[in-house]
């Protein structure tokens, strides 16, 4: 059955902006977890070699072999401490694909019901400002989102957008994300001290980051995050991210001669080089009458 073009209702289901957080979420569980396949399987050798050089097991030569320290002990506390590292690092870009998510996601979706400031949620339809070219400054909006205590970012949240239950449920958990990641960007993955110790020259270990907690934490920001983004596209955002494509790609195109068919045809080629599929003839026709109407 084909395709019906409603304004309100996105056939995926699914944001332009978490296919793209999709995306870094594949890129960051695809090189974390071959990380740890090269890591355990140089390990396996080494602790089946206990007589023989690390250097000699991991067959280490040229100019960086003698960059590491192979005394056994201090080798395995090294890696230890790279397996804290690394997931740790990882954390720290999983968030900040989660908050590019969130400030991508909120603004398509204030753009798609600019109504919804004054709790007038679809009294508008943002195809409408988009035609007339009305622009309007959310600056402070995404940065109250994306900055603070997720407390405040869910009170925020809130009161754009109703209760939001899988956030409210997890704000302290994402707060304890937050400090985490925050140590990570700011101190080499130690606690963030309140005052600096002036007189200290020793480092602390860095903070230990289970791979138990670490897939938990991932799993919270991955699960949030496709949560947040079903509310905003079935309540505030529908299709409208196709028909700001399509604003842009009229603006670049002439179709004073060009009949609805064809040039329907023509954008769903575009569209469909874009988003690596697309949806029938009679879809995007619809869509780009719709377009048309609105005043």
């Amino acid at each position: 059955m084909a395709l019906t073009f409603d304004r309100w209702v996105k056939p995926e289901q699914t944001s332009w902006a978490l296919w793209q957080f999709s995306e870094y979420e594949a890129q960051l569980n695809n090189m974390y977890w071959s990380s740890v396949a090269l890591e355990q399987f140089a390990m396996y050798h080494v602790r089946k070699s206990p007589g023989e050089s690390i250097k000699s097991v991991l067959k280490a030569s040229g100019p960086n072999a003698a960059r590491f320290d192979a005394d056994r002990s201090v080798f395995l506390k090294n890696v230890k401490d790279m397996g804290n590292w690394k997931r740790a690092s990882f954390i720290m870009a999983a968030t900040g694909a989660m908050e590019n998510y969130f400030q991508r996601a909120v603004l398509v979706a204030l753009k798609s019901d600019p109504a919804l400031l004054h709790g007038k949620s679809k009294a508008i339809d943002g195809v409408q400002w988009l035609k007339i070219g009305i622009e309007v400054d959310h600056s402070d909006i995404l940065t109250a989102i994306t900055k603070g205590s997720w407390g405040t970012r869910y009170s925020k949240l809130k009161s754009l957008f109703g209760e939001l239950p899988d956030i409210r449920d997890n704000v302290n958990d994402l707060d304890k994300i937050r400090v985490f990641r925050n140590g990570v960007g700011h101190a080499f993955g130690r606690e963030l001290d309140a005052k600096p110790q002036l007189l200290r020259r020793g480092t602390d270990e860095i903070t230990a980051l289970t791979e138990e907690k670490f897939k938990k934490w991932l799993g919270q920001i991955s699960g949030i995050t496709r949560e947040f983004d079903r509310h905003l596209v079935q309540h505030h955002i529908g299709d409208f991210e196709s028909l700001l494509y399509l604003h842009e790609y009229i603006s670049k195109t002439d179709r004073s001669k060009t009949s609805l068919h064809r040039f329907s045809k023509t954008f769903k080629s575009n569209i469909g080089k874009e988003l690596g599929h697309s949806k029938g003839i009679q879809y995007y026709e619809d869509m780009i009458s719709y377009y048309d109407s609105v005043v």
